[in-house]
C-alpha cells in the first residue's frame, strides 16, 4: 500500500465537524443517523442533510459511510430495512454494522451493490473472521483496537478483504462489542448506541481509596503512521464522532501531514503533525498494544479521562441569584463568554456540561457564570475542564448546499414476514439437545462441585489457563465426554489462533462434540466438520431472526440468547423459530468488563459512588468485572416451561460456591425460589428507550 492509496477517514456528528474533517484532508467522512448508531447522543445527520452529504462529497471526490453498527430488535425489522433501502438509493458508499442480521437482510433483500464494513464492534481480530466475513459479503473490516501491529500485519497479509484500524481517539476498557456494564444499570446500552462510560466512573476500594481504576487514555498512533501504511491497512480511522468540530479539524489534519509528508523527512513530519494537533483537549495518550500486549501504561487512574484540558479546581461559589451560577477559579488560561466548560465533581463521580454566559478576568483570578441544572451540583473543589471553545460551529461554513437535487425517503416496505415462509420452525435442527438443566463452569474444580446435583449437560468455558488444566486431567472428570459442551471465548486474537485450532482438534479426539462459538471467527474451524454440534453463543448477538437466519445457514443448530434480550423479543423469536432451538441463561452473574489485559495491580473488590459491588477477576492476559447480585430468572422456570423453554443454563462461572450453598442454589432451582438479591437485568423493561432518540413502535 502507498500513502497515496491511504484512505484517510474522519468522523462528523454533524455537519460543521463534516466540513471541518473534509477542509483539513479527510479522503472520506463517516457519520451517523438519528437511528442504529453507536454514537446516538452525538447530533447526528436528518435524511435530507444525509442525502444532501453524499452528492456533496461525491463531486469534491470523496466518500461518506454510514454507520448502523448496533443491534436490532424483531420489533425493529422494518426500519432497519427501509434505512437500508434508502442508504441504497442514495448512493452511500459503504454501511458500518455491527448485527449479523443485516447481512442477511441485505443478501435477502437485493441489496448488495451497498457496500458493508464491519465495524469494530464486531469483535474481529484475526485471519478467520476477516475471511469468513469476507464469503458473508463484507467488503471491509475494522479490526478490533486491542491489536498489536504484528498482528494486523498478519491479518493483512492473509486476506484480500480492505482492513480498516483505529489510529486515534477514545478506548473501551472492555473488548469491542462485549461491554454489558451500561446496559446492566438501567438498559442504556453500548450495544444499542447509548453507553454511559461507566468506565470513566471513579471506583473505591476497601481501603476507601478513589481512583478512575477502568479509564483508558486515548490512542495516538501519529508516530506509528510509516508501519501501518507500509503493513497494507487501506484505512486509517480516526474516533469522534461526539468530539467538536475544532477536534476533528486538527486531529485530521495532522494526519493528512503526517501521511503525506512523512515518507520525505519523518522526524520533521512528526513534529509539524504534533503541533497542528497541539490545541486538542482530549485526554492523555497511548499507543495501548500496537507495540506489544505487555503495554501497563494505557490507563488514567489518578485523572477523569473526561475530554478537556483541566483548568483549574473552583475556589467559589455564588448561586445565590439561581439559576445563574457564578464561579471563581485561579488558573493561567482564561474562559471566555459562549466557551463550554465541563464541571466534575469527584465526590458524586459526576461531569456537567456548562455553557459560560459571561467571563470576567483580573490577572489568574477568573470569574465565569453559568446556568444551573436542576440535576447539578456545583460546590467548592470541583474541577472545572474546558470542554469547547467558543462559535466552533461558526468557524466553518457548511459544505452542504440545500439547493442540491435529493432523493427523499423512499418509503416504507413492510418486510416483517419475508422469511418466515422460508424457515419451517426447527427446519435446520440436525442433532437434538437433551431438554434440561445444563450447568456452566469454568473452574475444573467445579466438575465435582456439581456432581451434588448432576445436570443434563456440563458447559465448561475455556480460557488459556483452564485449557491446560481440563486437558492434562481429563480422565478424572467424572462425566461422561458426550455430556461436555465446550464455551469457546468471545474475544479471539489473532496470536491466539493456532492455539484455539490446536485446542479444539484435541477436544475432539477426546469425543467432545457440543462447542458454544462466541465470536464469528470460531465457525471456520468446524467449516468442513459435519459431526459436531455448534450452539451460537450469547456474544453472536441474535436479538432478530435475520442474525438467527444466518448464523442457521452456517450449520449452527442452538442459540443461547443474549444477556440483554428482553422477555417480549425473546418471545417475538420463538414466534418464528419455535422454542427448540434456544437455550436460556436463568442465572449468572455477567460479566460487565471484558478487558484484554491482566490489570494485575487492581484490588480483587470495588464499589462505586452508587454502592454496586464488583469483583475483578484477572488470569493470564485478561481481566472481568462482575457484579455482586446475579441476573436470575430462577423464580419464572413454570413461565418459560409453558412457553416450551427446557434447556436453560446455571451459570456458575467466576464464583466460588461450597457444597452447601450449591445444594442450596439446587433446592431453589427446583422449588422455582429466586436467590435473596437478583437483578432481572433488560428482561422485564427492554432497552432504555428516549423518546428524542427512539420513535415509539
Amino acid at each position: 500500500m502507498s500513502y497515496s492509496d491511504i484512505e484517510l477517514l474522519a468522523p462528523a456528528g454533524s455537519a460543521a465537524a463534516l466540513t471541518a474533517a473534509v477542509n483539513s484532508g479527510a479522503n472520506a467522512v463517516y457519520v451517523g443517523t438519528k437511528d442504529f448508531n453507536a454514537r446516538q447522543r452525538a447530533k447526528n445527520f436528518a435524511y435530507k442533510e444525509l442525502e444532501i452529504a453524499v452528492n456533496t462529497l461525491h463531486n469534491m471526490g470523496r466518500k461518506l459511510y454510514v454507520t448502523v453498527n448496533t443491534v436490532f430488535e424483531e420489533w425493529e425489522v422494518n426500519r432497519v430495512y427501509n434505512l437500508l433501502k434508502y442508504l441504497n438509493a442514495i448512493g452511500t458508499d459503504g454501511i458500518i454494522v455491527q448485527d449479523l442480521g443485516i447481512l442477511q437482510m441485505i443478501r435477502d433483500n437485493n441489496l448488495t451493490t451497498l457496500p458493508i464494513h464491519a465495524s469494530t464492534q464486531m469483535n474481529v481480530s484475526n485471519v478467520r473472521g476477516v475471511n469468513l466475513l469476507s464469503g458473508l459479503g463484507v467488503k471491509r473490516v475494522v479490526v478490533s483496537r486491542e491489536l498489536t501491529f504484528d498482528e494486523v500485519r498478519t491479518i493483512v497479509q492473509n486476506t484480500t478483504t480492505e482492513i480498516e484500524m483505529f489510529i486515534h481517539g477514545a478506548l473501551c476498557i472492555s473488548g469491542s462489542g462485549l461491554c454489558q456494564f451500561s446496559g446492566y444499570f438501567g438498559g442504556k446500552s453500548a450495544n444499542r448506541g447509548q453507553c454511559t462510560q461507566a468506565c470513566r466512573r471513579i471506583y473505591i476500594d476497601e481501603c476507601e481509596e478513589q481512583k478512575y481504576y477502568f479509564s483508558p487514555k486515548d490512542l495516538m498512533l501519529l508516530d506509528k503512521i510509516p508501519q501501518i501504511v507500509e503493513a497494507g491497512v487501506k484505512s486509517l480511522k480516526i474516533e469522534g464522532r461526539m468530539k467538536n468540530p475544532d477536534y476533528v479539524a486538527s486531529v485530521t489534519a495532522a494526519y493528512r501531514y503526517m501521511i503525506d509528508n512523512c515518507a520525505n523527512d519523518y522526524e520533521a513530519a512528526l513534529r509539524q503533525a504534533k503541533s497542528i494537533m497541539a490545541g486538542e483537549l482530549s485526554r492523555q495518550k497511548t499507543h495501548f498494544f500496537f507495540d506489544g500486549r505487555d503495554n501497563k501504561d494505557f490507563l488514567s487512574l489518578t485523572q477523569t479521562g473526561e475530554q478537556g484540558i483541566l483548568v483549574g479546581r473552583i475556589g467559589a461559589v455564588d448561586d445565590e441569584c439561581m439559576p445563574t451560577v457564578s464561579l471563581t477559579f485561579s488558573a493561567d488560561m482564561n474562559i471566555d463568554k459562549g466557551d463550554m466548560i465541563r464541571i466534575h465533581s469527584r465526590s458524586r463521580d459526576r461531569s456537567d456540561s456548562y455553557k459560560v454566559t459571561n467571563a470576567i478576568h483580573d490577572g489568574q483570578t477568573h470569574s465565569v457564570t453559568v446556568e444551573s441544572k436542576p440535576t447539578s451540583s456545583i460546590n467548592v473543589g470541583d474541577e472545572l475542564y474546558l470542554f469547547r471553545k467558543a462559535d466552533t460551529d461558526n468557524k466553518y461554513a457548511s459544505l452542504l448546499k440545500f439547493n442540491l437535487p435529493i432523493y427523499h425517503h423512499p418509503g416504507v416496505t413492510d418486510i416483517a414476514s419475508a422469511h418466515k415462509d422460508k424457515l419451517a420452525k426447527g427446519s435446520y435442527r440436525s442433532k437434538r439437545l437433551t431438554d434440561g438443566v445444563f450447568i456452566k463452569i469454568n473452574k475444573f474444580a467445579q466438575f465435582f462441585l456439581v456432581q451434588a446435583f448432576k445436570p443434563k449437560k456440563i458447559i465448561f468455558s475455556l480460557t488459556r489457563n483452564n485449557c491446560v488444566e481440563l486437558l492434562s486431567n481429563i480422565r478424572k472428570v467424572p462425566f461422561r465426554m458426550e455430556d461436555i459442551i465446550v464455551e469457546l471465548p468471545p474475544f479471539l486474537r489473532q496470536d491466539d489462533e493456532t492455539w484455539m485450532a490446536e485446542t479444539i482438534a484435541s477436544l475432539k479426539k477426546l469425543r467432545i462434540s457440543t462447542f458454544i462459538v462466541n465470536n464469528v471467527s470460531e465457525i471456520a474451524y468446524f467449516r468442513e466438520d459435519k459431526e459436531s454440534v455448534l450452539i451460537g453463543g450469547q456474544y453472536l448477538y441474535t436479538f432478530n431472526s435475520f442474525a438467527v437466519e444466518l448464523l442457521l445457514k452456517q450449520h449452527i443448530t442452538y442459540f443461547i440468547p443474549p444477556l440483554e434480550i428482553s422477555k417480549k423479543n425473546f418471545y417475538d423469536l420463538l414466534d418464528i423459530f419455535g422454542a427448540n432451538i434456544f437455550i436460556l441463561n436463568i442465572f449468572t452473574f455477567p460479566v460487565l468488563f471484558q478487558i484484554n489485559a491482566n490489570l494485575k495491580t487492581h484490588p480483587d473488590k470495588l464499589h462505586d459512588m452508587r454502592n454496586n459491588n464488583f469483583f475483578v477477576i484477572r488470569e493470564n492476559q485478561t481481566t472481568r468485572v462482575i457484579p455482586d447480585v446475579p441476573f436470575s430468572l430462577l423464580d419464572k422456570q413454570p413461565l418459560l416451561t409453558k412457553n416450551n423453554i427446557r434447556k436453560v443454563i446455571v451459570d456458575l462461572c467466576d464464583v466460588s460456591l461450597s457444597k452447601s450453598d450449591y445444594k442450596n442454589l439446587v433446592k431453589r432451582l427446583a422449588s422455582n425460589q429466586n436467590t435473596e438479591r437478583f437483578t432481572r437485568f433488560n428482561w422485564n423493561d427492554g432497552f432504555y428507550r428516549d423518546e428524542d432518540v427512539y420513535r415509539k413502535k
